[in-house]
C-alpha cells in the first residue's frame, strides 16, 4: 500500500450560509443541515474522504478547519456520526481562504508526513464522488512537481454566480490555468460553455504543504507569517487546536484565489465532471430536490398548487404557493423569506442586514 500517494483533506467549515436565510443561520449555517440527503453536508464531506474508489490514492484522517462559534456543532456531529477526524483547528475570528491554507498547511507539515492537502469547502455536493477521486489522481503527479492544482468543474448550465477558469496549455495530464475570469452575464456565461475551455471555479485545490507555503512567502508574507504565529502559539484541548487569538487577529482576510492563485506561475486546473453544486442559492436546492411534474420542489407542511419552478419548505406554519412561478418561500422559527428564484444575493444581502440590527 506504500506506493499510493497520500491525501490529508481539509475540511473549511466556515461560512455562514446567508443566501439559504432562514434555513441557514449564523449559528447553524447550511454545511450542518440535511440540505440534499439524510444526513448533513458537513458529515457527507467527511464521509466522502473514508475509503478512495481510485487504487492510486489513499485518504488520511482529515483535518477540519472551523470558527469557534460552530464548535458544539461540529462536536455534535463528529460524535454522532462516528466520523474519524485527525484533529479540529478553530479559528478565533473569519479571516477567509489564504488564511485557513496556510493553517492547513503548516498543521500538515507538524503531522510529519509527506501527504498532499486536499483543501474542500465542508458545504458543497458531489452526486459522484468516485469520479471526484479519479479527479484527484489524476491531478496528483503535478501537485507533487509542486503545482497548486484547483479543481475546474464541468458547468452543466450558464451559472452567472460562480467565477470561471479558462485552461491553457496540457500538462502533466491536466492543465495550464490560463486565467482566472469573475462572475459574468448569461450571455457570455452561455458562451463560456460552447468555448468548452472554461469550468466552474469550486475552490477546491490540491497541494503539497512545502510547496504552497513558499507561494505565500513569496505572493502573501504578510498572511503566512501572521498564520505561523497563530499556530505557534495555539493551544491544544481534547483533540482540538485553538489558533492564538492575537496573532490571527492580525492577520490580513484574503482569498487563497485573490492571495496565490491569480498571481501564482505555479497555477493548475484538473478538469472535473463530478455532478457539483454549491448549494448556494433555493434555485440550487430545487434543481437537487426531488421536483414534481411542474418542477416544484415542496418539503414539509406545505403545497405548490398551480405552480412551477418554485421552491417551498417550512419547519413550521402550513405554506400553500398559489399559481405562482420561479418564486421562493421558505418558513422556519427564524423567519419567513419570499423572492424570487433567480435572486439569492438579495436573500443574501437581506440577511446579512438582518444580522447587522
Amino acid at each position: 500500500m506504500s506506493d499510493h500517494t497520500r491525501i490529508r483533506p481539509v475540511i473549511m467549515c466556515g461560512g455562514s450560509g446567508t443566501r439559504l436565510w432562514p434555513l441557514s443561520t449564523p449559528e447553524k449555517p447550511k454545511q450542518f443541515h440535511a440540505l440534499v440527503g439524510e444526513t448533513s453536508m458537513f458529515e457527507d464531506t467527511l464521509r466522502r474522504f473514508e475509503t478512495s474508489a481510485d487504487e492510486t490514492i489513499a485518504f488520511e484522517a482529515p483535518l477540519v478547519v472551523a470558527g469557534l462559534s460552530h464548535k458544539a456543532s461540529i462536536a455534535a456531529e463528529i460524535e454522532n456520526g462516528a466520523l474519524g477526524v485527525a484533529e479540529t483547528i478553530f479559528e478565533p475570528a473569519p479571516r477567509n481562504t489564504a488564511p485557513v491554507a496556510a493553517a492547513a498547511a503548516i498543521a500538515a507539515q507538524a503531522l510529519g508526513e509527506q501527504s498532499l492537502v486536499l483543501l474542500t469547502p465542508a458545504d458543497h455536493y458531489i452526486a459522484r464522488p468516485d469520479a471526484f477521486h479519479a479527479a484527484i489522481a489524476r491531478a496528483t503527479p503535478a501537485a507533487h512537481a509542486g503545482r497548486i492544482v484547483t479543481f475546474g468543474l464541468r458547468p452543466d448550465h450558464p451559472a452567472t454566480g460562480y467565477g470561471y477558469i479558462r485552461q491553457g496549455a496540457p500538462y502533466e495530464g491536466i492543465y495550464d490555468v490560463d486565467a482566472f475570469v469573475e462572475k459574468p452575464d448569461e450571455k457570455t456565461a452561455a458562451a463560456y460553455i460552447a468555448d468548452g475551455r472554461y469550468a466552474w471555479n469550486a475552490g477546491v485545490f490540491l497541494f503539497s504543504p512545502k510547496a504552497l507555503l513558499a507561494e505565500m512567502a513569496d505572493l502573501c508574507p504578510d498572511i503566512l507569517n501572521a498564520a505561523k504565529a497563530a499556530y505557534t502559539a495555539s493551544v491544544t484541548q481534547g483533540g482540538a487546536r485553538y489558533l492564538d487569538a492575537a496573532a490571527f487577529a492580525a492577520c490580513p482576510s484574503d482569498s487563497i484565489d485573490y492571495a496565490v492563485m491569480e498571481k501564482t506561475e505555479q497555477a493548475a486546473v484538473a478538469p472535473a465532471d463530478i455532478g457539483w453544486s454549491d448549494v448556494g442559492s433555493f434555485e440550487a436546492l430545487r434543481r437537487l430536490g426531488n421536483q414534481d411534474a411542474d418542477g416544484n420542489v415542496v418539503k414539509g407542511d406545505a403545497s405548490a398548487t398551480g405552480s412551477k419552478r418554485c421552491y417551498v419548505a417550512t419547519t413550521g406554519p402550513k405554506v400553500a404557493v398559489l399559481g405562482l412561478e420561479d418564486i421562493v418561500v421558505v418558513a422556519t422559527e427564524d423567519g419567513v423569506v419570499v423572492a424570487p428564484a433567480g435572486a439569492p444575493e438579495a436573500v443574501g444581502d437581506f440577511a446579512k442586514t438582518l444580522l447587522k440590527k
